[in-house]
């Protein structure tokens, strides 16, 4: 039987998970969606609940005051694998659902059947982070957020529990290649970007992010981009490229001309996705899971690009480390398989490109090696504990005549590939890739039409937007679409900067949060 969460709170689902969402809804999972718009997801939900942007975190805390004043949450887990919930339960004394509502204006019954719909369903039951709402960062106090969650899903006791938060650590393991033929690099042990300035960063990872503020404190002097564009995708892209001109050194891989691209001095443009081969990957199906090696499809169609495996080996030549790259694709995807417990012959097959095999699944147990000391529900932020630090003023979330938080996302025509097709889908679907979407009360309030331009001010710019009015979206907000638009697609053949706005366009950069 496969185990399927029994009630499921979020606000994301990426294209993958469409299918056993519904094909969770089918057997009985309750859904349960918060965002501020009716988004594909909240479409097939049991309950919406329209929060408002930026008060996720009043809405958390009114679920977890609930779990604790109804005396609803897992005792046993939280006695196990817990500290401190004593003080936890003093200060959620004050998190009632209609505090909540008076922050987040989700009604204090729909909180409170939330939550009891949560517990109900525990420990089969999950607060998913969400894009846009925990992990995305797409609010000062989204940090905070992402803790609630973990707090929630700690009180139902659903962690590493079949059809609860399975979320297993996700190391980079590359496995180790053959010993007698290779010979193994030492390996810098310096921290990385970010983890020493922000204590909760993975030290193996780093934070991508802080890399401007290494950047202006001249900790970074030189940097590759492979395969990202920060003079684009984060936030406040001028910024980001005044920062990156300070570099000694720049240099993009990329297989496009992007903004990045523009302001490096050197670009080494990489191939295609087809023109490659893709390596090692798994897919995890419902009752088994797929391993597969997927072989390039097309040969290399320009002379002057390269793989990015060979950029990287012929830059380690460079740098006089090129006897550390000496190794093939077979060779690596052997490594990579050797994990797998399974056995490389050849990456060429005469059944196509891409070779698969069926594995057994592996269940999930509710066992928690990787729990050596206890969760502490507390942590301090100056004298104060964490909860009382949290962001929660309500102006945040828009207020005041004429304010609105911009927020974006995807509709289910758009396309990260192909704005052509992302076009053609929102027009059958009646609708317009470039124009924002606003709440048809506020409009209506504001003598705005629906199909009227109007300009879209911040403190990062303006732009000209069509609006496109909607009942199925909070009143704080103004919803643009995640496909590129306005500064991020450019002006139209006459020079006049085309309509619409890009989600980032109105992006501050902050490091202070």
């Amino acid at each position: 039987m496969h185990h399927v969460p029994r009630a499921f709170t979020g606000g994301f689902v990426d294209d993958g998970a469409v299918d056993a969402l519904n094909d969770a809804r089918r057997r009985g999972t309750k859904i349960i969606v918060v965002d501020p718009r009716r988004s594909g997801s909240a479409a097939i939900a049991d309950r919406w609940l329209r929060v408002r942007p930026g008060c996720d975190l009043a809405l958390l805390l009114g679920i977890a005051h609930v779990l604790i004043a109804e005396d609803l949450y897992d005792h046993e887990f939280v006695t196990r694998y817990t500290t401190g919930f004593d003080e936890l339960a003093q200060a959620a004394r004050a998190w009632t659902p209609e505090w909540a509502e008076s922050m987040c204006d989700v009604p204090a019954d729909d909180i409170r059947a939330t939550a009891r719909d949560l517990a109900a369903a525990a420990p089969a039951a999950v607060v998913d982070a969400g894009f846009h709402g925990g992990i995305g960062i797409a609010y000062a106090n989204s940090t905070q957020t992402a803790r609630a969650i973990c707090m929630v899903d700690v009180l139902l006791g659903c962690i590493g529990h079949a059809g609860g938060a399975l979320n297993p650590s996700t190391p980079l393991v590359l496995g180790d290649l053959d010993p007698a033929r290779f010979a193994t690099p030492p390996v810098p042990r310096g921290p990385k970007l970010g983890s020493e300035r922000y204590p909760l960063v993975d030290p193996v990872r780093g934070l991508c992010t802080t890399i401007g503020q290494s950047i202006l404190a001249g900790d970074l002097c030189g940097l590759i981009v492979y395969a990202s564009n920060p003079g684009a995708g984060y936030g406040n892209a001028q910024a980001w490229l005044g920062i990156l001109q300070q570099l000694d050194l720049l240099v993009t891989i990329d297989i496009r001309w992007s903004e990045t691209a523009r302001a490096s001095d050197f670009v080494l443009p990489d191939v295609t996705y087809l023109e490659a081969d893709r390596g090692v990957g798994t897919v995890v199906g419902v009752n088994d899971s797929r391993v597969f090696y997927r072989n390039a499809v097309l040969p290399v169609q320009h002379d002057d690009t390269r793989p990015g495996r060979e950029i990287f080996a012929g830059l380690a030549q460079a740098c006089g480390v090129g006897e550390y790259f000496q190794f093939t694709f077979d060779d690596l995807a052997a490594a990579r398989w050797r994990l797998l417990g399974l056995i490389w012959t050849s990456s060429r097959s005469a059944a196509g490109p891409t070779r698969v095999l069926r594995c057994r699944r592996v269940r999930a147990s509710r066992r928690f090696p990787w729990m050596a000391a206890k969760l502490r529900w507390q942590a301090t932020c100056g004298n104060e504990p964490a909860w009382v630090c949290a962001q929660l003023d309500r102006a945040h979330g828009g207020a005041g005549p004429g304010m609105f938080r911009l927020i974006s996302g995807n509709r289910p025509f758009e396309s990260h590939t192909s704005r052509r097709l992302a076009a053609q889908g929102a027009a059958e679907a009646g609708s317009n890739l470039d124009a924002v979407q606003m709440n048809a009360d506020a409009a209506t309030r504001m003598g705005i039409a629906d199909g009227e331009i109007v300009e879209l001010v911040s403190d990062m710019g303006r732009d000209r937007v069509r609006v496109e009015t909607t009942p199925y979206l909070h009143p704080a907000c103004i919803f643009t679409s995640a496909a590129p638009g306005g500064r991020s697609f450019g002006a139209d053949a006459g020079g006049a900067q085309a309509l619409g706005v890009g989600p980032l366009d109105h992006t501050p950069l902050r490091w202070d949060r």
